[in-house]
């Protein structure tokens, strides 16, 4: 079996770099959003829950506190996965189904760029016997 010349990173190797420098910006921008959230969020907190102790207990005014710091932690850090990160890993499930053609000695080539490329295409392979 021969291979293509230069390096063969692996399939969804470009949309995984897109997808990680995407992920980064996204990390980085959560970030600033709670710094300046959060301070107002625990103040909101610690407000709520000292009512609700006045009301009921103080175990009643941890939880309602805790409740809402978690709640506005989770809403600023949930993950949203990128388009480029499912493309990634379609393309490895795909490369995970063409192992067994490259075992029976074809070649497939990975994460290869199209030169003065402008956009997504399908190639269809037809083998006849």
């Amino acid at each position: 079996m021969t291979t293509a010349p230069g390096p063969r990173p692996g399939a969804g190797a470009s949309a995984r770099q897109i997808a990680d420098l995407a992920r980064a910006a996204e990390r980085k921008a959560q970030h600033r959003r709670a710094k300046d959230t959060l301070p107002i969020t625990v103040a909101f907190a610690a407000v709520s829950g000292s009512s609700s102790a006045s009301y009921t207990n103080w175990h009643v005014g941890l939880a309602t506190a805790l409740g809402l710091v978690t709640f506005e932690v989770w809403r600023i850090y949930r993950r949203t996965q990128s388009s480029w990160a499912k493309g990634a890993a379609g393309e490895q499930a795909t490369a995970r189904l063409l192992a067994r053609l490259e075992r029976r000695g074809y070649v497939v080539l990975h994460d290869r760029a199209i030169p003065d490329g402008c956009g997504s295409f399908r190639v269809k392979v037809a083998v006849k016997r």
